[in-house]
C-alpha cells in the first residue's frame, strides 16, 4: 500500500477505504441495524491523478529501436500505433487482425488474475468492444511476424491459425501482462 511522507497511508488508500466503509454502513442503516452512517460527515482526503506523459514521435522511434530485436517490437509498435492497453494486446489472436482491411476487432482482454491464473474476459463495457485502424506500418510488421510465427511453428511443433496468440514468445507460449510489462520497462531504460 502506498505511504505518504508523513508514514500515514497514501490519499487514494484513505479515499478507497471510506468509499467501502461508507457503502458498508449504508448497508446496514438500509437494514436497520444502526441509525446513521458516520462516514458521510467525515471527509476523506482526494487522491491526486498523475499526469499522464505520452512519449512524442521521436521517443517512439527511440523505444521502437530498443526493441528492434527483441520478440516484444511488434506488440509494441501495435501499442504505439493504435493505442491498445496491454491486456486487449496481448489478447489478440490471429482471426482478429484483419491485415487485408488493416483492422483489428478487440473482443477480449487478458489479465493475470490473483494465483496466478491466467484469465481472457469479454470488454467489460460495450464500448470495450470496437473495430481500431492498423496503419500501413503496423500491417507490414504483422504481415512479417504471422510468418515467423508460421516458420517456428514449423520447427518447433506447434500450428498457428485464427485461434492462436498474435503476440506470444518465440516458442509458443503467451506473452503475460507482467512480463510485458518488465519487459517494456527494461526496453525504456535501454532507449
Amino acid at each position: 500500500m502506498g505511504q505518504n511522507a508523513e508514514g500515514g497511508r497514501s490519499a487514494s488508500v484513505v479515499e478507497s477505504a471510506h468509499r467501502r466503509l461508507s457503502k458498508a454502513l449504508n448497508d446496514a442503516m438500509r437494514r436497520q441495524l444502526i441509525y446513521r452512517n458516520p462516514c458521510q460527515v467525515v471527509v476523506p482526503p482526494r487522491a491526486m491523478r498523475k499526469e499522464i506523459h505520452p512519449p512524442d514521435a521521436d521517443e517512439v522511434n527511440k523505444i521502437l529501436g530498443a526493441a528492434k530485436e527483441t520478440e516484444y517490437y511488434e506488440a509494441l509498435h501495435t501499442a504505439f500505433h493504435t493505442g491498445l492497453r496491454r491486456g486487449e494486446l496481448l489478447g489478440l489472436r490471429w482471426r482478429d487482425l484483419d491485415l487485408n482491411m488493416g483492422t483489428v476487432s478487440i473482443n477480449c482482454s487478458v489479465y493475470r488474475a490473483r494465483g496466478g491464473e491466467t484469465v481472457v474476459q469479454e470488454p467489460k463495457t460495450a464500448k470495450g468492444r470496437r473495430l481500431v485502424s492498423l496503419t500501413p506500418s503496423s500491417i507490414l510488421v504483422l504481415r512479417a511476424l504471422r510468418d515467423r510465427h508460421e516458420a517456428d511453428g514449423c520447427s518447433l511443433g506447434y500450428a498457428v491459425n485464427g485461434d492462436s496468440l498474435a503476440f506470444r514468445h518465440r516458442d509458443g507460449t503467451p506473452i503475460l501482462p507482467r512480463g510485458f510489462s518488465g519487459a517494456f520497462a527494461l526496453i525504456m531504460r535501454r532507449a
